[in-house]
């Protein structure tokens, strides 16, 4: 009897925790499946990564080479030969073109650097149909360089600037960007692995640097999503970001503050363009969230002491009598959106110009104010 009794008692056990291995098992599915519509990827939680080419849609980005600090920056030398369905250069100095520039601009000809994303880049254009080859075309004595990297957020085109963009000796310095291409600075991973910036008791901090080439975790936590929220890298030593928008923009100010300081300290202007991109506009009159959102981040660029220019208006009544005219397959700006941009801002500068000097004033890179900018046309 004795050993009956113990038989009953393990069938007892066992049957009462079958259904609690199997609640357990679907809530550890039901989990990861949720995890999975969240995040695109491990590494999104984690903050790590396999380097490997980057994709989007049909598009690979044969032309990024791992960077420790920046993340990915554009290979020097490359020349689109592959299947992409438009022509990429990039120069030995990691700029979009096949242009070479010397340290110093040549004598009467003032130097412009253009900074941002994949706007400014140029993706889904050729060469010579990217904002900054098209501003360079409307104005004189000026040369445009284009060091636009496709995916940057904000954070790492200050860093940018600052380790590269300086020793070109500009004139002034541009900064272009899309509304929402101020939210990436928080973010781990975009694209590739990358810098994370945060505010620390009012203050800048740069974390995820140098940006891990390839993931030390192991094999769960690179595949499991699940996993990779108990026990990742990334999750271990940071808390949740907050998702509020204030939070984000309030790290946005910080980092535009840095960018602003470093070009004041050596004497370049600096101005700031914002832009939107076209789903932004396609939605900008029926959402009602998202004309919230973009009024916050246009409001916070607003009340920089800094040039800015505004160009969400202009290309929202461009967008609304034009449409699809102006956009490219996978939604970038085409040619034609890129000469509308480079035109408001070519006039903006030359705007600028007149309302800052008076004709018998010229300024000069030895008078640490920056130089004059050449006349639109």
């Amino acid at each position: 009897m004795g050993d009956h009794g113990d038989m009953a008692n393990t069938k007892k056990l066992i049957f009462a925790f079958v259904p609690l291995l199997l609640l357990a098992f679907l809530a550890a599915v039901a989990g990861e499946a949720f995890l999975r519509t969240r995040y695109e990827g491990t590494a999104a939680i984690n903050g790590v990564t396999q380097w490997q080419a980057a994709e989007w849609g049909d598009l690979t980005y044969h032309w990024d080479i791992y960077h420790p600090v920046l993340g990915w920056t554009n290979l020097p030398g490359y020349e689109g030969t592959d299947d992409i369905p438009f022509e990429v250069t990039i120069n030995s100095q990691g700029l979009r073109g096949t242009k070479e520039y010397a340290k110093q601009p040549p004598d009467g000809i003032q130097r412009i650097l253009v900074f941002g994303d994949s706007t400014v880049f140029g993706e889904e254009v050729d060469d010579v149909e990217t904002i900054p080859a098209y501003l360079e075309t409307r104005m004189t004595a000026v040369e445009v360089l284009n060091l636009g990297v496709h995916g940057y957020g904000v954070g790492q085109t200050a860093l940018h600037i600052e380790r590269d963009g300086f020793a070109f000796e500009p004139d002034r310095v541009v900064v272009v960007y899309l509304s929402y291409g101020f939210l990436r600075d928080r973010l781990p991973n975009f694209f590739h692995a990358k810098p994370t910036f945060e505010l620390q008791e009012g203050a800048l901090l740069i974390a995820n640097v140098p940006v891990p080439e390839f993931s030390r975790e192991p094999w769960l936590v690179r595949h499991s999503y699940s996993a990779a929220w108990m026990w990742g890298w990334n999750n271990r030593r940071k808390p949740m970001l907050s998702r509020r928008l204030s939070d984000q923009l309030a790290v946005t100010s910080a980092i535009l503050d840095r960018i602003q300081e470093n070009c004041d300290q050596r004497g370049v202007p600096l101005t700031l363009v914002h832009i939107s991109a076209w789903h932004t506009l396609s939605q900008i009159d029926t959402d009602a969230v998202e004309r919230e959102r973009l009024a916050l981040i246009r409001k916070t660029l607003r009340e920089r002491d800094v040039d800015f220019l505004d160009l969400f208006p202009f290309l929202h009544e461009q967008y609304k009598q034009f449409g699809s005219e102006l956009v490219a397959t996978h939604g970038h700006w085409n040619a034609r959106g890129n000469q509308l941009i480079a035109d408001r801002i070519a006039a903006h500068l030359a705007q600028l110009e007149r309302t800052i000097e008076s004709p018998a004033t010229t300024r000069t890179r030895a008078s640490g104010v920056g130089a004059r900018i050449g006349k639109y046309q």
